[in-house]
């Protein structure tokens, strides 16, 4: 049994912080690397902006650590810690800011479930907004296959829940998922800013993700995640590239590095 720290480097792109996207509603990783070296691309190189440490207990990844680069090291920035139960199911995660030097809690999720799924899910932010309201709960539906077929949002607000957004998702006949809505509620009604579809290679594996935005009576590619696989399904690197007039543009590198951790 090994214990795996993984580092994530987050971009900085056109001199502003860049997270990387949120993963697909509590999706599972597809692999445990040791490390991952992430890189932005300025002035025609790739330059490492920012890191993310990953504390991994029992096969399970218990702390994320976000720091961003700074002249003279690294500086603390977020910091998510996952509770599990007996069964390895996640119960509990929050997400801490470092301020004045200590850590703000931020967010804290609560997840419930009937056997060995997930139904419900149920976020509480001490930093309410109008993007982001005090209580959030999320409940998640599946096909026969026991996929997610919908996860479905609700805020509480005036004393009642209200729906809140929807993802919906998709899948093909061998069992890949290959697409990927989220919705927004317009007070009547379900629209679809914005979706993900993935590809797959011969093998099977997911070999590329394409993320597009709706406007204009059409769907617009908005960026494009191709990956680097080895033999076993590990994945080795990735690009993020986005759309210009000159074709496909860099933004993000992302390296793998699997190494075995005592």
């Amino acid at each position: 049994m090994y214990k795996l720290v993984a580092l994530i480097i987050i971009c900085v792109l056109a001199g502003a912080s860049c997270q990387a996207p949120a993963p697909l509603p509590e999706a599972e990783p597809e692999y445990r690397a040791a490390s991952e070296t992430w890189e932005s691309w300025r002035d025609s190189v790739w330059v490492v902006s920012s890191q993310v440490v990953h504390t991994y207990t029992d096969g399970q990844v218990t702390e994320r650590l976000q720091q961003r680069r700074v002249e003279d090291g690294w500086q603390n920035l977020l910091r998510d810690v996952t509770v599990y139960n007996n069964e390895d199911q996640r119960i509990h995660w929050t997400r801490s800011r470092w301020q004045d030097d200590t850590w703000n809690t931020q967010v804290r999720r609560d997840f419930f479930y009937e056997g060995d799924q997930l139904v419900e899910r149920r976020d509480t932010s001490w930093v309410a907004s109008a993007t982001f309201p005090g209580y959030l709960r999320y409940t998640f539906s599946y096909n026969q296959a026991g996929d997610v077929v919908e996860e479905r949002g609700e805020a509480w607000r005036d004393e009642t829940w209200v729906p809140h957004g929807r993802t919906v998702s998709r899948y093909d006949d061998a069992g890949h998922h290959v697409e990927q809505q989220f919705q927004t509620w317009d007070g009547s009604d379900w629209q679809t800013p914005r979706r993900l579809l993935r590809e797959y290679n011969d093998a099977g594996l997911h070999a590329a993700t394409q993320r597009q935005s709706w406007r204009d009576g059409a769907w617009h590619n908005a960026i494009r995640y191709t990956f680097v696989l080895a033999e076993d399904g590990r994945r080795l690197e990735e690009q993020w590239t986005r759309p210009s007039e000159n074709g496909w543009q860099n933004l993000t590198k992302v390296t793998y590095h699997f190494e075995e951790v005592p």
